[in-house]
């Protein structure tokens, strides 16, 4: 009998060796970094700006590869599937926790097939009036809808997306019906509201602040728990008379679930690293995001916590599976 234990220990104990030096040597080679949307645009932007930093610490590339389509869930599904060896790495939005309650059939399951590594931003939206807009203020508006209902229109991007839910949620606090608009996009609803076809729409911070700056829009509040560094002197929609408001977009670093925790921590600590950087951080303030490193766990809670507001927001909203 002894002899057996000894021959299982030591068996056991040659399979777990390569892994232990793969994880020891980690990385050996360049690592894939998936943004699921396409070149050039925000999701783009910062997967170039920590790539970059990254490989620096990680001593290998960190090599982009824009895997768009649905949304992003083609992309979200090939890292799920891909191998847990910490060489293909997930750069993923907000929107990861509002798709198993938009799509009925995904190539993926974030509660499961995902691991988090790290926050990397934190974005705001901002709830914007065309600057000839008699609502000066979000309770302005607000009190236009309820003494009106259904009579004040508000434009999203399309339905599901953050701009879309951050104004069900304003509508079910505020108790102030008002009727939905649907764009293609963020710059079709820009249009709609510059040209007056809608009284107000809660903006991606990024497309929101050129406008505002230069006299398009005039913004009555942000959507986060604190105030934006971009508009410090526009009120959170809390401050702004709507308890209990708080809405925010991210993105996020996930690996496939059961890469070892040791290559997760490497991971972790060189996106935190890069996140720390002045010039990183400058330069997603200006594209509307705020650099904002954690642990793993922390991304965690935070997906946890949106699987639910989301689940809840969308059933809510009456938005049908697609």
């Amino acid at each position: 009998m002894p002899s057996i234990r000894i021959l299982t220990f030591a068996l056991a104990a040659a399979f777990a060796m390569p892994a232990l030096a793969q994880q020891a040597t980690f990385p050996s080679r360049p690592i894939k970094l998936v943004v699921p949307f396409p070149a050039g645009g925000g999701g783009d932007l910062h997967g170039r700006l920590l790539g970059q930093k990254m490989s620096e610490t990680l001593k290998q590339p960190v090599v982009i590869e824009n895997r768009a389509g649905a949304n992003g869930n083609i992309g979200y599904g090939s890292v799920a599937k891909a191998a847990p060896d910490g060489y293909t790495v997930l750069l993923g939005g907000a929107n990861l926790t509002m798709a198993p309650f938009i799509y009925q059939s995904l190539q993926y399951n974030v509660r499961t097939e995902l691991a988090p590594v790290s926050l990397v931003a934190r974005i705001q939206n901002v709830f914007t009036v065309r600057t000839e807009h008699p609502a000066r203020t979000l309770q302005d508006l607000l009190a236009q809808a309820r003494a009106n209902p259904g009579k004040v229109n508000y434009a999203s991007s399309g339905a599901g997306g953050s701009p879309h839910l951050s104004m069900e949620m304003l509508r079910n606090l505020a108790k102030a019906d008002m009727t939905h608009v649907p764009y293609q996009g963020d710059q079709a609803a820009f249009l709609g509201l510059i040209g007056g076809y809608v009284d107000i729409y809660s903006a991606p911070m990024a497309g929101a602040m050129p406008l505002i700056e230069g006299g398009k829009l005039r913004p009555l509040a942000v959507t986060a728990r604190s105030r934006s560094p971009l508009l410090p002197n526009v009120p959170t929609a809390a401050e702004a008379g709507v308890p209990g408001f708080e809405l925010e977009s991210w993105w996020g670093l996930f690996v496939p679930a059961g890469t070892p925790a040791p290559i997760v921590e490497a991971l972790n600590a060189a996106a935190v690293q890069a996140l720390r950087d002045p010039e990183v951080r400058q330069k997603l303030l200006v594209a509307g995001s705020e650099a904002s490193p954690s642990t793993a766990a922390e991304l965690g809670q935070i997906v946890q916590r949106d699987l639910a507001k989301y689940e809840q927001l969308i059933k809510a909203a009456n938005i049908q599976p697609q």
